[in-house]
């Protein structure tokens, strides 16, 4: 144990967290890139162009993330820096463009006549947008306290992944919560695994982030509430 804490706190432990963000990437694509060579139970999401915009700008977030994350092992400071401005642009993008494709996916459905699906579809990657921005800006204000940082910055982008773990074609139809959950946090339980092998310390703001995003699933009980019935029938009346 003691010779795997010497190794990973060498050289392998300063590029760490850029290994882990490629794994989030990894994540996203073996979710979203099988959707489009097999066959999907709701195939007009391949034919409505803001998908694909929506895709190439959340793939170039991932990227740059990870780019981002390779600075400081390279001892590049400044760089990692430079970048982290250009990410809180990024950060604004993401945001508009995840929106843009939640609405336009409801309005996809409204159309459709399939009301009750648009109601319930639609909540799921709209409070992800109401998540992500709080964890990110979270990570802005400590960007200071490097360790809080950088484990606040794996939690934001954990919050991405989990449409690309939901569409993973092996954990069935409908998926399984627990296959989901297991999946888009393993960066978290990674991150916790290097921690405890190279710091013999398990850091409170994983704990924490750990059950917020665990108990992203049952969210979904917000779509029965009255005030999302109003919120949704008042944008169907809209359409």
């Amino acid at each position: 144990m003691a010779e795997a804490s010497i190794v990973l706190g060498g050289a392998a432990s300063r590029s760490f967290y850029f290994y882990l963000s490629l794994w989030m990437c990894a994540i996203v694509a073996l979710g979203f890139i099988p959707g489009f060579f097999l066959p999907r139970p709701d195939p007009t999401v391949l034919q409505n162009p803001v998908v694909h915009l929506h895709a190439l700008v959340y793939v170039g977030w991932l990227a740059l993330v990870a780019y981002q994350m390779r600075l400081p092992g390279q001892g590049r400071v400044a760089d990692h820096r430079r970048v982290g401005r250009w990410l809180v642009y990024y950060a604004l993008l993401l945001v508009i463009m995840g929106l843009w494709v939640t609405f336009s996916r409801f309005v996809d459905r409204i159309e459709m006549g399939d009301a009750l699906a648009a109601r319930i579809q639609m909540w799921p990657p709209f409070s992800d947008m109401l998540v992500f921005p709080v964890l990110f800006g979270l990570a802005l204000a400590y960007r200071k306290q490097a360790e809080l940082h950088k484990r606040l910055m794996v939690l934001a982008c954990c919050m991405l992944t989990i449409p690309g773990a939901a569409r993973m074609f092996f954990i069935g139809n409908p998926p399984n919560i627990l296959a989901i959950e297991l999946i888009f946090l393993s960066p978290v339980y990674i991150g916790i695994l290097r921690d405890w092998l190279v710091e013999r310390r398990i850091y409170p703001v994983y704990v924490i982030g750990l059950v917020v995003l665990a108990l992203m699933p049952m969210r979904m009980v917000v779509v029965d509430w009255p005030v999302w019935h109003a919120f949704t029938d008042w944008l169907a009346s809209l359409v």
